[in-house]
């Protein structure tokens, strides 16, 4: 084997895959995993973003001259028009030959467990909680990509540090009215705050998030009170899932809507009214985020 530091451009990955990919795959079409477009479009924004550098972890194609590993990182080159630097083995034995039990080269790759992005903001960017914010910086991604019509991607950590360049005071104001109570905690109503309060009266948003935290001394009408019991009351059909995070995240900025204005709230709607009052309010910064994080806006 032999491993070497090479700059791949749009050509040259679209020439590996041609040469070490397309022609095995016509032979056998299980010779490789299925590309995952959803894997592609994830990959190409971070690059496109300038959050992709260079690891140990490169390309290896085989003896038989194929692509084992890389696949997604060369269809997000040619995707994203960049070009990265990246280790390239070539000559892994293909056959098993040399390795305990005849197990391939490639029935080894991509066997390993992947860190996950709370994680690794923990490790190493010292942020606690890190699941938890990892998950609400998610929501406010979503909620910008929902604005543009865009599709969001995976979570990842360079999108994390972007979110947090721009709404760095508001997650952690947001967190800190993370309740306890099952119905109340989801990280989805932490975003939703937070984007509520990169733009709206900031008093008034946490006395409202104080208030569904607790509990206490409020009255009918109050949109605190409304919204705790609105979670409360939907909670296991609020569990999980794209459709319940939108409406975890229409509610608690409707019920924000109307405490940032003084009103009262007797009832929640699924409505886009309370995220479009929020989304007009920061559409610069929304645009400025899905830039940085490497979406085409």
């Amino acid at each position: 084997m032999k491993t070497t530091l090479e700059e791949i451009t749009p050509k040259a990955a679209q020439k590996m895959i041609d040469t070490h990919l397309t022609p095995h795959r016509t032979k056998d079409g299980n010779c490789q995993r299925a590309l995952s477009e959803h894997t592609v479009a994830s990959y190409a924004r971070a690059m496109r973003a300038g959050q992709w550098g260079l690891t140990h972890q490169g390309l290896a194609i085989d003896t038989d001259g194929l692509l084992i590993d890389g696949q997604h990182r060369l269809a997000a080159v040619v995707r994203s028009g960049t070009t990265i630097k990246v280790m390239v083995t070539r000559g892994v034995p293909a056959n098993g030959e040399g390795i305990m039990g005849g197990v391939c080269a490639i029935d080894m790759v991509d066997r390993g467990k992947v860190r996950g992005v709370g994680q690794q903001l923990q490790m190493r960017h010292g942020i606690l909680d890190a699941n938890y914010y990892a998950a609400m910086c998610r929501t406010v991604l979503m909620l910008s990509t929902d604005a543009l019509k865009t599709k969001p991607l995976p979570i990842d950590v360079g999108q994390c540090l972007k979110v947090k360049s721009i709404y760095g005071a508001e997650l952690r104001d947001a967190h800190s009215h993370k309740a306890k109570l099952t119905g109340l905690r989801s990280a989805a109503i932490g975003g939703a705050l937070t984007f509520a309060l990169k733009v709206g009266n900031k008093g008034r948003i946490r006395e409202m998030a104080n208030g569904v935290k607790s509990g206490e001394n409020l009255s009918k009408g109050n949109p605190a009170l409304t919204l705790r019991n609105y979670l409360l009351g939907h909670y296991k059909e609020l569990g999980g899932g794209v459709g319940a995070h939108k409406l975890l995240t229409r509610a608690t900025l409707t019920a924000a809507m109307h405490a940032d204005k003084g009103l009262s709230l007797r009832q929640i709607k699924h409505s886009e009214r309370g995220y479009t009052y929020f989304m007009e309010k920061q559409r610069r910064s929304v645009i400025k985020l899905l830039g940085l994080c490497g979406y085409s806006v």
